[in-house]
């Protein structure tokens, strides 16, 4: 688990520009691992989370993992009309 979590807190941490790839990898790769349980303890609502803010920040694979989460009640409640929104 300690790897992991050096892996979300690199990350996270901005060190390149706006312009680079790291933000989309900042958006995704923790929640990610949150939602699997990789290399640190499952926690669906931190992944809903940040699901949640990447996909406000406009990254569209987040809003594809929200509407399965919320298709098959990973983490919120089942609600087929928030998974198609």
């Amino acid at each position: 688990m300690k790897r992991a979590s050096s892996l979300i807190t690199t990350v996270i941490t901005p060190k390149h520009s706006s312009n680079s790839t790291r933000p989309r990898a900042r958006a995704i790769l923790p929640a990610s691992l949150y939602y699997q349980g990789h290399g640190v303890e499952q926690n669906l609502p931190k992944a809903v989370e940040l699901f949640t803010a990447a996909a406000q920040a406009g990254f569209p694979p987040s809003l594809a993992n929200l509407a399965l989460m919320y298709a098959s009640g990973d983490g919120v409640v089942q609600d087929m009309a928030q998974s198609l929104a």
